[in-house]
């Protein structure tokens, strides 16, 4: 009898293995409404009503009709069905996420309008650092933990020959880790002051083999320098780079870095370098927004309160020449 109660449990125990809580995982060419409801399909049976009630909710707030003053629709991305459920209650089953009317005069300090845009601010910070934490809690780096705080542009030298013809770059970067990191890639964008682009590719780092490779430790400023644009393989960018305008804007992007297997650790899905970008303007609008809730109007607001709240695949540090 206490050998068939065990089995008994055993088969319970296995059922609720099978029956894990899904996530919203969205394939290529899959609309995140297809997404959703091929999660719901795979949830335990007790959590399909609430599920569907919170898709249907979610489709209708963040899709069909979109509220400027949510957050992306594809922050949902990657959420267990049960984090779903709990982000669509909270967002829009509360009176205090409701759409708030103008004041009568728009220019005019609105205290409650700028309390609900604080409410939605600290959601969105919140989505965003919950894509950093699962990042980390997976093996992988993230772009928050590295630093190269205005890098040096050196031209070609003038007359210079052959190999030594190039322009260079040189980063003092800090590796904000707990371990050695290794093979930074960085992808630069130079844009003229007319918004011609002139250069858009990978920076050219130094030449090791395999088993000689130069560990970046942490939390000690390491010199990287890179290079591009050699008068043999590039000569009309060469020749742009002797003569670039002091405005000229410089895009750096860390693509790729590696950890001790060799293999690029960098996570470029969840929180891409575009969301860093985002997280780092909330944070400096929430700031803005607290410190005058009375009297704060958009027409007032920090630049960063203006950032667009499109996301880019990866995200960058900019700078002047």
């Amino acid at each position: 009898m206490r050998r068939a109660g065990v089995l008994m449990l055993l088969g319970v125990a296995v059922l609720a293995g099978c029956q894990s809580e899904p996530r919203i995982q969205q394939r290529d060419g899959q609309t995140l409404e297809a997404a959703i409801d091929a999660a719901i399909k795979r949830a335990p049976r007790r959590e399909v009503a609430s599920a569907t009630k919170a898709r249907e909710a979610f489709v209708e707030a963040f899709i069909t009709h979109p509220r400027a003053e949510l957050p992306s629709a594809e922050a949902v991305v990657g959420m267990r069905l049960d984090e779903f459920i709990r982000f669509t209650t909270r967002t829009l089953g509360s009176g205090d996420n409701r759409v708030y009317a103008p004041t009568v005069d728009p220019l005019a300090p609105d205290p409650v309008r700028n309390a609900s845009l604080l409410r939605t601010l600290q959601l969105d910070r919140d989505l965003l650092d919950l894509a950093r934490s699962r990042a980390q809690q997976t093996g992988r780096f993230t772009v928050d933990q590295f630093e190269w705080p205005k890098p040096a542009f050196v031209p070609p030298a003038e007359g210079a020959l052959g190999v030594d013809d190039h322009a260079t770059f040189a980063f003092t970067f800090v590796n904000h880790t707990e371990l050695d990191v290794y093979n930074p890639v960085f992808h630069l964008t130079v844009t003229l002051p007319s918004g011609e682009v002139v250069f858009d590719d990978n920076l050219k780092g130094p030449e090791e083999k395999s088993n000689d490779r130069t560990p970046i430790p942490p939390e000690q400023p390491t010199l990287l320098q890179f290079t591009c644009c050699n008068i043999a393989t590039a000569p009309l960018v060469n020749q742009v780079m002797h003569q670039l305008p002091l405005d000229a804007q410089f895009d750096y992007t860390l693509v790729s870095i590696d950890d001790y297997t060799r293999r690029n650790k960098l996570d470029t899905e969840g929180f891409t370098s575009g969301r860093y970008e985002r997280l780092k303007a909330i944070d400096e609008c929430i700031a803005d927004v607290e410190g005058r809730v009375t009297t704060w109007t958009p027409e007032s607001a920090v630049p960063a309160c203006r950032v667009e709240r499109g996301e880019g695949g990866r995200s960058s540090s900019r700078r002047r020449r």
